[in-house]
C-alpha cells in the first residue's frame, strides 16, 4: 500500500488537469474554506463547506500509479477532481504540516459513517509560524555553505513552493521575498555571468534580518504596529486603526498591478493639502476574487475636502481607509498653489527624509516626496532633477519612464515641482517621478506620468561611471564600491569570505575613516561559525548602507553652464561649444555623437533663427516637420497674407469642405493653427466651412476646438482621462482614449502617453494612434522606437501611427522599414498618409536598391496621390541631380513607378519630351531607351504596326 507524498505546486497542474477547477479549488483553500485536515494511510481528508446545512466529505488517495479525488458534492459524478479535491490537493503542497494524522479513516465521501477515533486538528499558528521561520533560515543557510552559483537547478522552483507556504501562515514579507529570491535563482542557474550581486545581497540581508526578527517575536518580544504591518501583516479592523480627518487629498498617482504572489493592487496615491503627509488608499483582493469585485476608483482631477478616514499603521505613505468626504472639487491652481507650500524646498531636504527612513530596517528603503525642481538637466548619462539651490536628483527608471517625464514637460510647460519616490542606487540619489506639478501660461496643472515601471537592476560598473561623471562626492562613490564589492561575498558563500577577501575592502573603510565598520569587517572572517559570519556580513551590509545615505550629497549644477531647449523651457542642456544645423545634428544623433536633447536644441535653435518667409512659403519642407512647425506657426504672424493663401491651399480651398487631401496631418494642423491664430474674417470664414467635415472626423474636431475652444466639459475630460488609466476593463480604457481623440483633447496628451506602456495591446494601439490624431510630434521617438524594435505587432502599430501624425521625420523610418521588407502593405499605407512629397525620399531609396522598384508597394504608393502634386514631386527628383545619365535613369525609374498610373506616368513622358529633350538625343542606350518609352501614344502605335 502506497502512503501520502508530497506535492509541488507545478505538480497540481499536472494532477488537475482542468484549470477551471484548479483555480476554483485554489480559491477555496485560500479563503479558508476547508476543515478538518488529516491524512490516514495513503489518503487524505478535509470537509468542505457546501450550499446546505452540511459539509461536503472530501478525500484524495494515493495510489502506486496514480492519484485519484472523491467529493460527495454533485460535480464529482461528472470530473476526476471537483474544485473540493482539487483543494485539498492545493492544501496539501502547500501546508503539509496542517493535516493531522488520524488513528483511524474518516468517513468518506458520500457515507455516512462516523468520524471514529479522529482527534480535531489542533494547529497552533504559533508553532506553526516558528516552523515556517525555520525553513526561511534552512534556505538562506544552505545558500550560505554552498554559494548561490553551486545551488541546484531545481532549488528555485522549491523555493517559490516555500514562498506559498509561508503566505499560508501569515509570513507576508518573508513569503514575497522568497518569491523574489526564486527569481533571481533562477537567473543564477544561466550562469552567464549577469547575475545581480547587490540585488541578491540586499535581498539575502533583508530576509535574514526578517528571519532573525519574527524568531523574537515568536518567542514572545513585541513588534511596533509598522513592523506588524509589513512583516506578517494582519487584518486591521477599525477599532484597531487611527481616525483622522481634516484631510484636503489631492491624487498624484494611480496604479493597478499584481503583486510577486498573486494579488491585485489598485492604488491611489495622494498628497494632504493641509498637512503635506502621503497617504494611499488601496484595494488588495486575491486574483480570483479581484475578477467579480469592482475595482477600486480614481480620483483624478479632484480634491476630496475635509476627508475622515482611518489611517492603518504604517510607513509613508501610509494606507488609509477613507470613510466621508464632505465635498469633493475639481483640481485647480489654488489647490495646486497650496501644495506647493508644503513642497520639500531642496533635494537636500529630500535625501535628509531618506536618512531618517532608513534607520529603520525593515521601512521600505525609499521615501516619498513633493520636491521643488528648477530644471530638467538632460547632459550625457542619466537625466537630472535640478533644485532651486543647484542640487540634483537622478532620474529613476528606464527610457519610458524618461520620456514620460519630458512629454508633461513638452509644448511649454515649466516643471515646477515633483511627485516621487527618492531611493539610492548605489551611492546615486535617485527619484521614481510620478507626477509633475507644471506651469503653463501661468496657470498650474497636475500632469500625472505612466506607472512606476521595473527597470532592470543597474550594474556596480554602470552606476559608478555615472556617479563620477556627475559629480557624486567621492567619499560616497568609493564607499558605495565597497559596499557592491562586499556583496559579491554573498554570491560566494562562506568559502569565499575570507581574510584574504575582506582585509583590502577593510582597508579602504579605513582609509574612508570608518574604523569601526573596517573592525567589524575583519571580524566577519575570523568567525568560526559560518552562521555567525553570515550574521555579520549582513550586519555590516546594512550599517554601510544606512552610512552612504548619511553620507552621499546632491552634485551641484551651475545653472549659468547651462541652456534651456527653445520649445521645452525646463529642459536644459550643458552649453555646446559649437551651433549644429539640423541635418549635421540628426545625423550626430544617429551615430551616437549627441544624445537626443542636444539634437533638439540645436534644431530649436535653427528654426528659431530662420527666415520667416522661407519658413511659410516652403509648405512641404516645414509645415509638416515636428521640430518646425511650432515656429512656422509664429513667422505666419510675419507674413500673414502668404501664410493664410498656403493655409487655404493645404486645407483644400479649391475643394471646399473636403478635408481628406494628399497632404499629411501635421501640416493640416500647422495650417489649422495659422487660421485660428488670424483675425481675418476670411480666414475664420474658411475655417468653419470645413469644421462638419465627414471624410477625417477628427481633424475636423480641430477645426472646431479651435473655432470654440475645448469641445469637453472639465468634469468630461477629467473622467474620460482617468479612465484611460483606471478604467479596469480594458475596452473601458479604449474607448476613453479614443473619445479623447475625437474631441482634439490636446490638454489629455500626457494621459495617453502613459497608456502606451498600458498592459493590454488594444490600449497600446489605441493610444498611439490617437496620439497621432492629436498631432502629438513628442511621441514619434516612441513611434519609431517601436518600428525599429523586434516586436513585430508594435512595429506595425509604430509605423501606422507615423503615418497617420504625418510627421516629416518619421519617414526616414518607414523607408528603412520598406527596404528591410517589413510588411509592404503597412509601409504602403504609412508612406500614403505622409503625403506627395514622400515620393522624392521613395524614388532615392528605389534607386539604390533597384529591386524595389519591382515591388507593387512602390508602384501603388504612386497610385494614390493627386495627378498634379504627384507630376510636381516626381519630375523635380528627375531634375534634382546634375549629372544628365544620371537623369536619364532616373526617368526610367520614375516611369516605371508610376505605371500605375497611366495619367501620371503620361504626363512625365511629356514632360521629358517638351521640357528636358537633352534626355532623349543622346547615343548612349539607355537615352534610347528613355526615347521608346516615351514616344507619344501614336508613333508607338506605328512602330507596333510594322
Amino acid at each position: 500500500m502506497s502512503d501520502v507524498r508530497s506535492v509541488t505546486i507545478p505538480q497540481l497542474r499536472e494532477l488537475v488537469s482542468d484549470p477551471s477547477e484548479l483555480a476554483k479549488g485554489t480559491e477555496i483553500a485560500d479563503r479558508g474554506g476547508l476543515a478538518h485536515l488529516a491524512r490516514h494511510g495513503n489518503k487524505l481528508f478535509a470537509d468542505a463547506a457546501g450550499s446546505g446545512a452540511s459539509p461536503y466529505k472530501t478525500q484524495i488517495a494515493f495510489g502506486d500509479d496514480k492519484v485519484t479525488g472523491r467529493c460527495s458534492c454533485m460535480a464529482a459524478r461528472s470530473r476526476p477532481f471537483c474544485k473540493h479535491a482539487a483543494a485539498l490537493l492545493v492544501s496539501w503542497a502547500r501546508t503539509p504540516e496542517a493535516f493531522v494524522v488520524a488513528e483511524a479513516p474518516p468517513a468518506t465521501p458520500g457515507g455516512g459513517a462516523k468520524r471514529a477515533g479522529v482527534k480535531a486538528a489542533k494547529v497552533d499558528p504559533i508553532e506553526s509560524k516558528k516552523k515556517g521561520v525555520d525553513q526561511a533560515l534552512t534556505v538562506l543557510t544552505e545558500l550560505w555553505q554552498t554559494g548561490v552559483l553551486a545551488i541546484a537547478s531545481d532549488r528555485a522552483d522549491q523555493v517559490a513552493d516555500l514562498a506559498t507556504s509561508l503566505r499560508d501562515l501569515g509570513l507576508r514579507r518573508l513569503s514575497v521575498r522568497m518569491l523574489e529570491l526564486g527569481a533571481l535563482l533562477r537567473l543564477a542557474a544561466k550562469r552567464d555571468g549577469s547575475f545581480p550581486a547587490g540585488e541578491y545581497a540586499a535581498l539575502v540581508a533583508d530576509m535574514w534580518l526578517t528571519v532573525r526578527k519574527l524568531e523574537k517575536h515568536l518567542a514572545g518580544e513585541p513588534l511596533a504596529q509598522e513592523h506588524v504591518e509589513e512583516l506578517i501583516g494582519r487584518t486591521w479592523t477599525k477599532k484597531d486603526r487611527k481616525p483622522i480627518a481634516g484631510l484636503d487629498l489631492v491624487e498624484y498617482a494611480f496604479s493597478a498591478s499584481t503583486t510577486a504572489d498573486g494579488f491585485v493592487l489598485r492604488e491611489s496615491r495622494l498628497f494632504d493639502l493641509r498637512s503635506g503627509g502621503h497617504f494611499s488608499e488601496k484595494q488588495i483582493l486575491p486574483a480570483m476574487i479581484a475578477k467579480r469585485t469592482p475595482p477600486k476608483a480614481s480620483y483624478a482631477e479632484r480634491v476630496l475636502r475635509d476627508t475622515s478616514a482611518s489611517v492603518f499603521p504604517s510607513f509613508a505613505p501610509q494606507r488609509l481607509d477613507i470613510e466621508a468626504k464632505a465635498d469633493v472639487v475639481s483640481l485647480d491652481p489654488a489647490a495646486l498653489a497650496l501644495a506647493l507650500e508644503k513642497a520639500l524646498p531642496s533635494v537636500s531636504a529630500a535625501l535628509a527624509a531618506l536618512a531618517e527612513r532608513r534607520r529603520d530596517v525593515f521601512a521600505p528603503p525609499w521615501v516619498p516626496v513633493l520636491v521643488r525642481t528648477d530644471w530638467v538637466v538632460a547632459s550625457r548619462g542619466r537625466v537630472r532633477l535640478l533644485d532651486p539651490e543647484g542640487g540634483t536628483l537622478f532620474l529613476a527608471g528606464g527610457r519610458a519612464q524618461e520620456d514620460a517625464l519630458m512629454s508633461a514637460l513638452s509644448g511649454g510647460t515649466e516643471a515646477v515641482a515633483v511627485f516621487g519616490d527618492v531611493a539610492l542606487e548605489g551611492a546615486m540619489p535617485c527619484l521614481w517621478p510620478l507626477a509633475v506639478v507644471g506651469k503653463k501660461d501661468g496657470v498650474l496643472r497636475l500632469l500625472p506620468l505612466a506607472e512606476r515601471e521595473t527597470a532592470e537592476p543597474t550594474s556596480a560598473e554602470a552606476w559608478v561611471t555615472e556617479a563620477k561623471r556627475a559629480g557624486v562626492s567621492t567619499a560616497a562613490t568609493l564607499l558605495g564600491e565597497v559596499r557592491d564589492d562586499i556583496a559579491n561575498g554573498f554570491i560566494e558563500g562562506v568559502s569565499g569570505v575570507t581574510q584574504r577577501f575582506v582585509d583590502p575592502l577593510a582597508s579602504r573603510l579605513a582609509e574612508l575613516s570608518l574604523p569601526k565598520q573596517a573592525d567589524a569587517l575583519r571580524a566577519v572572517a575570523s568567525a568560526a561559525d559560518p552562521i555567525d559570519r553570515l550574521d555579520g556580513l549582513v550586519k555590516l551590509h546594512q550599517v554601510l548602507g544606512i552610512a552612504l545615505t548619511r553620507l552621499v550629497g546632491t552634485a551641484k549644477v551651475d545653472p549659468a553652464s547651462l541652456v534651456r531647449l527653445p520649445t521645452m523651457p525646463s529642459v536644459a542642456i550643458p552649453r555646446p561649444a559649437v551651433a549644429l544645423g539640423p541635418e549635421l545634428a540628426v545625423s550626430k544623433e544617429a551615430r551616437g555623437e549627441i544624445h537626443r536633447y542636444e539634437r533638439a536644441y540645436h534644431v530649436g535653435v535653427h528654426y528659431a533663427a530662420a527666415d520667416p518667409e522661407t519658413l511659410v512659403r516652403e509648405v512641404d519642407t516645414f509645415w509638416g516637420d515636428g521640430f518646425a512647425a511650432p515656429f512656422v506657426v509664429r513667422a505666419a504672424t510675419q507674413h500673414p497674407d502668404l501664410a493664410i493663401a498656403s493655409a487655404r491651399a493645404m486645407l483644400g480651398a479649391h475643394d471646399p469642405g473636403r478635408l481628406y487631401r494628399a497632404r499629411a496631418r501635421l501640416a493640416k494642423l500647422t495650417a489649422i493653427a495659422i487660421l485660428s491664430a488670424s483675425t481675418r474674417s476670411d480666414a475664420r470664414a474658411f475655417l468653419a466651412s470645413l469644421a462638419e467635415d465627414r471624410i477625417d472626423p477628427t481633424l475636423a474636431a480641430h477645426v472646431r476646438r479651435a473655432l470654440k475652444g475645448p469641445l469637453l466639459s472639465d468634469a468630461d475630460l477629467a473622467a474620460r482621462s482617468t479612465a484611460v488609466l483606471a478604467a479596469s476593463v480594458k475596452e473601458d480604457r479604449v474607448l476613453a482614449i479614443e473619445a479623447l481623440a475625437s474631441h482634439a483633447a490636446r490638454e489629455a496628451i500626457p494621459r495617453i502617453r502613459t497608456a502606451l506602456s498600458d498592459r493590454a495591446s488594444q490600449v497600446r494601439r489605441a493610444a498611439a494612434y490617437a496620439l497621432a490624431q492629436l498631432g502629438d510630434v513628442e511621441s514619434l521617438d516612441t513611434f519609431v522606437s517601436w518600428l525599429e524594435g523586434a516586436d513585430h505587432e508594435r512595429a506595425k502599430i509604430g509605423a501606422h501611427a507615423i503615418g497617420i501624425l504625418g510627421d516629416v521625420r518619421g519617414a526616414g523610418a518607414i523607408l528603412g522599414a520598406l527596404g528591410r521588407g517589413f510588411s509592404p502593405v503597412v509601409v504602403r499605407e504609412a508612406l500614403t498618409l505622409l503625403g506627395p512629397w514622400v515620393l522624392g525620399p521613395l524614388l532615392d531609396l528605389t534607386e539604390a536598391q533597384p529591386e524595389l522598384g519591382k515591388r507593387a508597394s512602390v508602384s501603388s504608393v504612386v497610385k494614390t496621390f493627386e495627378r498634379e502634386t504627384t507630376v510636381a514631386s516626381v519630375v523635380a527628383w528627375i531634375d534634382a541631380h546634375p549629372d544628365l545619365l544620371t537623369r536619364v535613369a532616373r526617368a526610367r525609374l520614375t516611369l516605371q513607378a508610376c505605371s500605375a498610373r497611366k495619367d501620371i506616368s503620361d504626363d512625365v513622358a511629356g514632360w521629358i519630351r517638351q521640357a528636358r529633350p537633352e534626355l532623349l538625343e543622346g547615343d548612349d542606350p539607355s537615352q534610347k531607351a528613355l526615347k521608346k518609352k516615351t514616344a507619344p501614344p501614336k508613333q508607338k502605335a506605328a512602330k507596333e504596326g510594322v
